[in-house]
Parts: C-alpha cells; sequence; structure tokens
C-alpha cells in the first residue's frame, strides 16, 4: 500500500504540467537568447536530433520539447534514441542532423574512420558516472576478480570504467569485463545478477540504489566533455541557420531545468518511466547541484584531452591530435 506522502507526491506530480508551470516556462523562454530567434514563417524548419540513451542527461532536450521552445524558434525538431554504436554513422548518412554524445566515440571515429565530426555546444562538463555494486562489495579489493559490464571498446562507459578503475587503484585485468550495451543493458544485466558491477548515471543510479545496491566509486569530481551536440562538418553552411536557434532553445531547456523543479521531475518521470518521487528528486538534484548542465553550452578542453590520453594507446593518432580540432565554437556567443 502506498504511503500518504508518495500518494500526495503522485497527486502533485500529475499537477505538474499546470497553467503556472506553463506560464512561467513561456516568460523564461522570451528571455532567453532573443538576438538568436529568427522570424516566425509558416513552414518552421525541420531539424533532427538523436540522443543515445534514455537518461536524466537528456532533460534539457525533452524541456524544450514540452514548453514549446523549439516551435518558438522557428524549428519542427524530430528526435529520436538511437543506439551508440550506429550514432556516428547515421550522422555521417545524413539520416540524423545533430547528435547529443560524448566526445569519446567522436574522437574515435574521427581519428580512426576520418568521419569529420565536430562538437557544437556542450551538455555538461562532468562526469556523471558511478560503480555500482551488490552490497556485499565494500571495497576494492572486494571488487577484484568480479564481472564489470561495459559497452563496446572505446565508448563512453568504457570509458568511465576504467577511469573508475583507476580511481579504486584498479587495472582492467583485475576484473573480467562482459561486454553487454549501454545502460538500458548494464542495469537490467546488474539486478538480475549477470554482472556484479556497471558504471550508471542518474536515474539508474537510484533505480539501483532502491533495489538494494550502492555506490563503490563514483566520478563526478572528474573533468569529462560529456553530452554534446555533434554534426559532420561538412554540413555546417547547410545547417547553420538552424543551429543558433537550436541552441538557444536547447539552453532555455537547461533554464527551465533548474528554475521549475516540478515540471523537471514530471518530464522525468514520464521519460524515464521513473514513477517513484524520491529518486526523480535525487536525480533533480544531482543535476543542480551535483553535476549542473553547462549553460554557457562551452565544452571543455581539459575534459577532451583526458579522452585523448585515454584512447592513445587504441588509437594512435590521439597522441598529436588536440582537442580544439574536435570542437567549432563559432555558433556560441
Amino acid at each position: 500500500m502506498s504511503s500518504p506522502l508518495r500518494s500526495r507526491r503522485s497527486i502533485s506530480r500529475r499537477a505538474f504540467l499546470g497553467g503556472a508551470a506553463l506560464g512561467a516556462a513561456a516568460a523564461a523562454l522570451a528571455a532567453c537568447s532573443p538576438a538568436a530567434r529568427p522570424a516566425q514563417s509558416s513552414a518552421p524548419r525541420e531539424l533532427k536530433i538523436a540522443f543515445v540513451n534514455i537518461a536524466g542527461v537528456n532533460a534539457p532536450v525533452w524541456l524544450a520539447e514540452a514548453t514549446g521552445a523549439f516551435t518558438q524558434h522557428g524549428l519542427n525538431v524530430k528526435s529520436q534514441l538511437i543506439e551508440g554504436n550506429i550514432a556516428a554513422k547515421a550522422l555521417i548518412a545524413k539520416e540524423v542532423d545533430l547528435l547529443l554524445q560524448a566526445a569519446a566515440p567522436i574522437i574515435t571515429a574521427d581519428l580512426n574512420g576520418g568521419a569529420d565530426l565536430v562538437m557544437l555546444a556542450s551538455s555538461f562538463n562532468h562526469s556523471l558516472h558511478a560503480l555500482v555494486t551488490p552490497a556485499e562489495i565494500r571495497t576494492p579489493a572486494d571488487f577484484k576478480g568480479k564481472i564489470l559490464g561495459s559497452d563496446r571498446p572505446g565508448s563512453t562507459n568504457d570509458y568511465q570504467n576504467r577511469v573508475i578503475l583507476g580511481l579504486m587503484g584498479l587495472q582492467p585485468s583485475d576484473v573480467t569485463i562482459r561486454v553487454l550495451g549501454g545502460s538500458d543493458s548494464l542495469l537490467p544485466a546488474l539486478l538480475s545478477g549477470q554482472i556484479q558491477g556497471a558504471a550508471l548515471s542518474p536515474p539508474q543510479i537510484y533505480q539501483a540504489e532502491e533495489a538494494g545496491f550502492h555506490v563503490l566509486e563514483d566520478t563526478y569530481s572528474q573533468p569529462y566533455q560529456g553530452g554534446g551536440w555533434v554534426t559532420s562538418r561538412a554540413r555546417l553552411d547547410e545547417l547553420a541557420p538552424a543551429i543558433p536557434p537550436f541552441l538557444a532553445a536547447f539552453r532555455h531547456g537547461m533554464i527551465t531545468f533548474r528554475q521549475q523543479p516540478d515540471l523537471a521531475k514530471r518530464i522525468l518521470s514520464e521519460r524515464t518511466k521513473t514513477d517513484d518521487p524520491v529518486q526523480l528528486d535525487k536525480t533533480y538534484d544531482f543535476f543542480v547541484k551535483t553535476a549542473p548542465f553547462q549553460e554557457d553550452l562551452r565544452p571543455t578542453m581539459e575534459g577532451i584531452q583526458r579522452m585523448l590520453d585515454y584512447l592513445s594507446d587504441a588509437v594512435p593518432a590521439a597522441k598529436q591530435a588536440k582537442p580544439e580540432q574536435f570542437v567549432d565554437l563559432r555558433f556560441l556567443s
């Protein structure tokens, strides 16, 4: 039976998109980068965008959609979830125009295959992952010999695993790494006992904690180029008219997240299928206090350099590469 407190919170969540919340969102939008907003036309420009997981990191996109920010900036934005291992290929094939993804896969695609992808803006400049394990694993020594779930080599999750192992004084050879896929695959594998550890981000971290697991180590203090908007460099001129208004609407989503917690939690609940108010509160607080969204949209060169250092053994060209060659900041004011 639900507690009275849980019931009251559930009722409150159903009211989040009331007139007051949407009215405040509209007011915030009106103040957000008006110079970047194009004149309205009868045919808004269509823009196809994608993200690679269902997680709290995508909240600014979802809030921009929910508040009509894209439409008010003259855009008809079509968003979709796409698998991380084919995301770069989708960009190159023009199946999507903009992709929200961390820098590591983009760097790998550029250096290995000459993809010439470029990051235009940052969503967050912090590392968001934590190693979640069963409660009986209390120390790094306890984790030796255990099975660590991972995404493919060179992926964001693989990078996070190696950072976490290093922070704990362990080597990849100290554990058994099992490649399963992204967070949508790792959390069920952890909960079912197929693996004994996974690097997760909110809200999956809190879903695992609710089931009795705990955080053994986190990466929150580590500089990191997290999600950012990426496209093909060859398409910059073609997409240039749509990029400034798109980024203005995306930034509006960030501001709305910070300023309107009730609305933000409602959207998080709907998109991540998370009904627990405690998990929603923790996820919201994480992206406001622990690892806030990058409202100036500027990538971190230090974070990109760390990825280059990480990739240098597997991708020799990373040793000579510079962070600046993977970003184009012309659309940021």
